[in-house]
């Protein structure tokens, strides 16, 4: 797996387990914020960038050393995080599409949802 072979296989497999069950939250965080940046909403997607990175530099030592979970700890920060910045985006996509439907404008609410 990997390459990894001996003493770090064990850390190589646990790692790649949970980041196997993370991938979908993480896809789904670049994808909104992708869909920001699309629609020239900067700010939002990096508000949402920073708030990621911050709550990275506080979780990693938390969940390292504080819990004691070594590498699955790095793992489940990066699973916490994208669950994180995906509800962020979320949140901030919510209004765009919520706007144009409301306005009738569902060819627009369409074209929205196929950028993601």
């Amino acid at each position: 797996m990997l390459g990894a072979k001996g003493d770090t296989f064990d850390f190589t497999y646990k790692y790649i387990v949970i980041m196997f069950i993370c991938a979908i939250p993480v896809m789904c965080s670049y994808a909104f914020g992708q869909l920001l940046h699309s629609e020239v909403n900067i700010i939002q997607s990096v508000i949402g960038l920073t708030l990621g990175t911050v709550v990275n530099i506080v979780l990693d030592p938390v969940l390292i050393f504080g819990f004691n979970l070594q590498i699955s700890g790095a793992a489940m920060k990066i699973m916490t995080i994208g669950t994180f910045i995906f509800m962020v985006f979320s949140a901030a996509c919510q209004p765009l599409v919520g706007y144009n439907y409301g306005c009738g404008n569902v060819s627009r609410v369409k074209e929205i949802i196929k950028k993601v």
